[in-house]
């Protein structure tokens, strides 16, 4: 305020203190710029801060007149091993433990124990300890890197720093699918701006090999924990560099790649190009086994390859990939109609297998699978025991890409329960889920069940808008079929109550378009219904109760959890003599959804 009268705290303000750590000298110089800059404009230059402040209180001391003063004058007071030390510590974005500190820094243990020096360190203010890790301020670390590059040690240092994390990084990816994987989880997020920014570097680099071989080992920890749309663009930007790599880990890196940009985060060229990519693979690595099983769900191949291909993953001799394998199967065939016991049978077998392991993430993806078939069954108690405890380890893994679903679904439950309160709470939870993590799809599908919601309850102007709202999102996105059937759909039922049964028809037939092209039984099974809906609004009961019979039969079961069916159905059947009932049964029967959008 002195500098300059009338300044307010804002968001720029607040950048500055926490990018100068909230050292009082610094956002001591940092507010003598106010004179002649703006703080968005201080804040926005803080990456070059020793040339930026430069000028503080003229009474000062002259070590207290600018920042670059006060860290030499620390600098100046160390002992010549200390120097070393912190120089190359300040090749660690993230902070370091003491193994990796003296690994990375003095690998030939000239400098001294690497205990006593960073002890020195800290005691001089120079580190910060935080529960057996150290780290810098940033404006230390600018320091250090600088001092680094002056003495040429910038080039080794990082090579140094990422052989360690890269070798750490292949260490624990394996336990990743064990037990032990909470253990290994929470290393690597420990260490995720190390491993970051080594992947970045060589990203920057252009060194493909480096990157390649991080993409590789980091992509199974970017599925469980999280981080699949940073990890999808981190794997963009490795894969897009040219240089020498070695075929195999190339391979398997395609193979992550097109796996973390499987749930609409990648282009469905650009992922289908990676899963060719990865079929070159000559080497004995069980994930690749995955990744064949895998590409042909994303691909929408023929029925029987497909149950060929992952029904060869569930005999795979590694116990993970087998119970895998039991968990993709079933899900393969619940897009063709298969019974819901069969499957829960098999979604039962998955879950025991995962069990076995003690492997959390698979346990979790089992149950809310069998919680889905039970839903649909009518057990919407035990369906909620199921998403609650498959939510429960999903919190475990830290992982939010995979609760979205989970949580909408479990609202649902709790509003057909007779709980609206703890059902409108859980879906708040969903939305801010799939908003913290970016997935636009994900956005759209909360959005579309808001949607449903309204329209259940009579509320058509709350349910267009919801359902354009998710329309527009899928519009800038790689959508799915899935979805995009899904609200089409749900548009389609609208238009109808709102009285152009007619355009609600039309709607209806693109609806099903999309769900021919999506092998999902589910979706398929839920636009059929619409469609149904649609027509019987239109006059025709006949087809509605073909339409409906047709949905039952590709799900595999009538689904409980959309109450109304009961009575759309009932409504049309009362409207046809048994005669005409019998043959539009019949005719259902006879319906696959390849036909079904041309009986509109």
């Amino acid at each position: 305020m002195a500098v300059r009268p009338g300044f307010q705290l804002d968001g720029s303000a607040l950048r500055i203190c926490r990018a100068l750590d909230g050292m009082p000298l610094a956002i001591e110089l940092a507010a003598a710029r106010c004179r002649s800059m703006t703080a968005a404009q201080i804040a926005d230059r803080l990456d070059d801060r020793f040339r930026l402040l430069t000028r503080g209180s003229r009474t000062a001391l002259p070590r207290h007149q600018t920042l670059r003063a006060v860290v030499d004058w620390s600098w100046d007071l160390l002992a010549d091993a200390e120097r070393v030390m912190l120089r190359r510590l300040a090749v660690f974005p993230g902070g370091a433990t003491l193994e990796a500190a003296g690994a990375v820094c003095d690998p030939g243990g000239t400098l001294g124990d690497p205990v006593d020096l960073v002890a020195a360190l800290v005691d001089k203010s120079l580190l910060v300890e935080d529960d057996g890790r150290y780290r810098m301020l940033e404006t230390i670390r600018a320091y250090g890197l600088e001092r680094l590059d002056e003495c040429g040690e910038t080039a080794q240092l990082r090579r140094r720093h990422a052989t360690w994390f890269l070798a750490l990084a292949e260490r624990l990816e394996p336990t990743l699918r064990t037990a032990e994987q909470l253990k290994a989880l929470a290393v690597l997020s420990a260490e995720h701006d190390n491993l970051h920014g080594a992947l970045r570097r060589a990203i920057a680099d252009e060194d493909a090999d480096l990157a390649v071989q991080f993409v590789l080992v980091l992509g199974w920890y970017w599925w469980m924990r999280g981080h699949r749309v940073e990890g999808a663009g981190l794997a963009v930007a490795a894969l897009a560099l040219d240089g020498p790599t070695d075929p195999d880990a190339r391979a398997m890196a395609c193979g992550v790649a097109a796996v973390n940009g499987f749930d609409g985060i990648g282009e469905t060229t650009q992922v289908n190009a990676w899963f060719q990519e990865a079929f070159r693979y000559q080497g004995r690595q069980p994930m690749f086994r995955l990744f064949k099983a895998v590409s042909m769900l994303f691909r929408n191949g023929s029925t029987d390859e497909t149950l060929e291909h992952i029904g060869v993953l569930t005999r795979d001799p590694d116990p993970w990939l087998a119970s895998l394998g039991e968990l993709l199967y079933c899900h393969a065939e619940m897009n063709i109609g298969i019974p819901y016991d069969a499957a829960a049978r098999r979604f039962a077998k998955s879950l025991a297998g995962f069990q076995e392991i003690g492997e959390r993430w698979g346990m979790a993806a089992s149950m809310q699978s069998l919680a889905e078939v039970l839903a649909r069954r009518g057990e919407f108690a035990a369906a909620v025991e199921h998403l609650e405890e498959s939510l429960r380890l999903f919190g475990e893994l830290g992982t939010a890409e995979d609760r979205s679903a989970a949580e909408v679904r479990l609202a649902q439950l709790h509003e057909l329960l007779g709980h609206p309160e703890r059902a409108e709470r859980v879906l708040a939870g969903a939305r801010r889920t799939a908003l913290q993590v970016g997935l636009p799809e994900g956005i759209a599908f909360v959005d579309y069940v808001y949607a449903e919601r309204a329209l259940r309850a009579g509320r058509l102007d709350e349910a267009r808008r919801q359902f354009n709202d998710a329309a527009a999102i899928l519009a800038g996105a790689h959508a799915s079929a899935q979805m995009l059937a899904a609200v089409q759909g749900g548009l389609a039922v609208v238009r109808a109550l709102e009285g152009a049964p007619g355009d609600g028809r039309t709607m209806a037939a693109v609806a099903l378009e999309h769900a021919r092209s999506a092998f999902d039984g589910p979706v398929a099974g839920a636009v059929l219904e619409d469609a149904a809906e649609v027509v019987l609004l239109d006059g025709d009961p006949a087809l509605a109760v073909t339409l409906l019979t047709a949905a039952e039969k590709i799900r595999g079961g009538p689904d409980h959890t959309r109450p109304h069916l009961a009575t759309l159905a009932s409504a049309a059947s009362a409207a046809l003599t048994a005669a005409e009932r019998a043959a539009a049964v019949a005719r259902g029967r006879a319906t696959t959804i390849e036909t079904a959008a041309d009986l509109l």
